[in-house]
């Protein structure tokens, strides 16, 4: 195995950063930077999957909300979570340009 993804953020939940008994400021209270670390630490690469097809309507609702703001706090969690280097984050930066038309809307 060389890849985990952790599933279940939420999209409302991250938007709104919220705390409640299943999630810390959005995010699934077991995705944590020592989980990720875990499998990092073994060769495993970590993607966080934010929504699924359940979550069709909290895409949408997210969206239509602030775009901008949930693409800011993904980023931020995947910061924390993921501890990306300067280099790993440059490189992403680069390819996220193209995403950046689907958040404006």
């Amino acid at each position: 195995m060389n890849l985990v993804v952790l599933s279940f953020v939420h999209p409302v939940k991250l938007l709104n950063k919220t705390t409640d008994a299943g999630t810390l400021a959005g995010v699934p209270i077991g995705m944590t930077p020592d989980i990720v670390n875990y499998f990092k630490s073994r060769g495993v690469r970590v993607m966080l999957s934010i929504g699924g097809i359940t979550y069709t309507k909290a895409w949408n609702d997210a969206l239509a909300q602030n775009a901008t703001q949930l693409g800011l706090n993904a980023a931020a969690v995947a910061h924390r979570c993921l501890r990306m280097t300067r280099a790993e984050s440059n490189t992403r930066r680069d390819s996220s340009s193209i995403w950046r038309p689907v958040i404006a809307g």
